[in-house]
């Protein structure tokens, strides 16, 4: 019998820090006004650039992260061979915008391809994403530094409970769930005095985990031949240690959302399979927190 894996930490002062990275010793930085002028989206001030010829995508805006290009550093260095990401070519502020480069992966998304492959096929790509997260799951904080926040020790970023707002990071699974509550009561119309009702349903005592938070069928980008493997889990902005039942909760809120009006139409899930079959392969559930989660969600009017 083999003996279990050590456990692997990250070490946050090991990081690429600044607003002036360049990690890459073979690939050359393009200009600001290049990546902007390359534009497909048309919009100068925030947009993903794809620069086919260089092989390279640039993510850029006011809204781009430095702790997303950390986080993609972090995934090769710790869990190279098991998580594929983008390789992270580096970043660079300009006034309000960071440009975010890196690898272009060639390949097309699971959204893109899911009507197109079958049962089984579906099901061995999301065993592949089941290994996957479970091996970010399994990174560990230093037990003396813990914390809730993205991967550099920033402020939690995330769409759904609007918690970019956040002014600090969050000590612990307490101190977070006091943090969403308060975005919950501060909206009340008048507002709710005392203890919320709701906060009993939430917790405290569940682990940290590092947690991507969008999970979603278009972030993965799988092969073009067969059989199907995972080339790159891609869009990290939202990722960061949460509550172990963050990820489960997020990635059921998307389950009916589509990129492509396309696909949608085509009813690229209407079966229900994802959820129902697909995504209890990729995650373990944390269903007992759904409901006070969604609630919670829709009561902050998003």
């Amino acid at each position: 019998m083999s003996s279990p894996k050590p456990p692997v930490y990250i070490d946050v002062s090991k990081l690429p820090q600044g607003d002036d990275v360049w990690l890459s010793s073979t690939v050359t930085r393009p200009s600001t006004a290049e990546v902007r002028a390359c534009s497909e989206g048309g919009d100068p001030e925030g947009d993903i650039t794809f620069l086919r010829e260089l092989g390279m995508v640039v993510k850029y805006g006011p809204e781009v992260f430095v702790a997303e290009g950390q986080t993609l550093w972090a995934m090769k260095e710790y869990l190279s061979g098991v998580v594929p990401v983008p390789e992270v070519y580096g970043w660079y502020r300009e006034d309000e915008a960071l440009f975010l480069y890196m690898e272009l992966v060639d390949g097309v998304t699971l959204e893109e391809c899911w009507l197109t492959i079958d049962m089984e096929e579906r099901a061995a790509v999301c065993a592949q994403l089941g290994e996957m997260v479970t091996a970010w799951r399994d990174l560990r904080q230093d037990p003396d530094d813990q914390f809730l926040g993205q991967i550099g020790r920033q402020p939690i970023r995330d769409r759904i409970s609007h918690m970019e707002a956040a002014p600090r990071i969050l000590s612990s699974v307490e101190d977070f769930h006091d943090n969403f509550l308060f975005l919950l009561v501060s909206r009340r119309h008048p507002p709710f005095e005392g203890p919320h009702p709701w906060r009993a349903e939430f917790s405290d005592d569940v682990p940290i985990v590092f947690t991507h938070g969008d999970l979603h069928k278009s972030n993965f980008i799988v092969s073009r031949e067969k059989p199907i493997r995972i080339k790159a889990v891609i869009d990290w902005e939202q990722s960061g240690w949460f509550p172990s039942y963050w990820e489960y909760c997020k990635t059921q809120s998307t389950v009916g959302f589509c990129k492509s009006k396309k696909l949608k139409e085509a009813g690229v899930d209407k079966d229900g399979s994802w959820k129902e079959k697909f995504i209890p392969l990729i995650l373990p559930s944390g269903s007992e927190y759904w409901e006070p989660w969604f609630t919670t969600r829709h009561s902050l009017g998003y």
